[in-house]
């Protein structure tokens, strides 16, 4: 009787410490060996974009430096003060026919003449005639009247004297035959204006375009 108590007790020992044994909380929690204890994940952090820097302007590039232009070399004066005059004449009253007084002009050869009038009461003409190497112009219209002549193209040309070459300061222009400057009378091209008299009527009497020394 004893033997089989203590038998049963035994079976009964060996089931409890089975259980135990087979229990899940006999097994514990178990750690990994490598891992630490109670450490929180790691949160894997978002990588940054690269920041590209703003794009910087290119600056434009500075101009060479200018040169500083070399002073003007102006050509000397001439020492002829009468280089360059302008057309200028001489006057002599010659006569009336038909109550119309003539006067003769005397100019320098080649000079170019243009009567200043728009009524047309006034006429000018070259009367062929050479005079100490002056032209003879024979000019006539309205009693005790005068008018504008213009002459131009004799002792100041633009050929005579160049404008606008830099080489002469202002009012001045510059002769190449001698290669200097000399001052400009009269306008650009040496023209002047002279205004011409006439007379009353009588006087006496010539054929008109005639020559009367004075």
């Amino acid at each position: 009787m004893q033997r089989k108590y203590a038998l049963l007790v035994a079976i009964t020992l060996l089931v409890v410490v089975i259980g135990v044994a087979c229990s899940p909380a006999g097994a514990g929690s178990v750690q990994p060996a490598n891992a630490p204890a109670n450490q929180p994940a790691v949160q894997e952090q978002p990588t940054t974009a690269p920041t590209n820097p703003p794009a910087v302007a290119e600056q434009p590039a500075a101009p060479p430096p200018t040169e500083e232009p070399a002073s003007r070399q102006l050509a000397p004066v001439c020492q002829s003060s009468a280089v360059c005059q302008a057309a200028s004449a001489d006057q002599y009253e010659i006569g009336c026919v038909d109550k119309v007084p003539y006067t003769n002009v005397l100019v320098s050869s080649n000079t170019q003449y243009e009567v200043v009038d728009k009524t047309g009461a006034f006429k000018c003409s070259d009367s062929g005639m050479v005079v100490n190497g002056k032209t003879v112009l024979t000019c006539y219209g309205k009693e005790l009247y005068t008018f504008d002549l213009k002459l131009s193209g004799a002792d100041c040309g633009g050929a005579a004297l160049a404008t606008g070459t830099d080489q002469c300061q202002e009012g001045y222009g510059y002769d190449a035959a001698q290669k200097c400057c000399a001052p400009l009378s009269g306008d650009t091209s040496g023209s002047s204006t002279v205004e011409v008299s006439l007379g009353s009527c009588p006087l006496p009497r010539s054929r008109p375009g005639s020559w009367v020394h004075p």
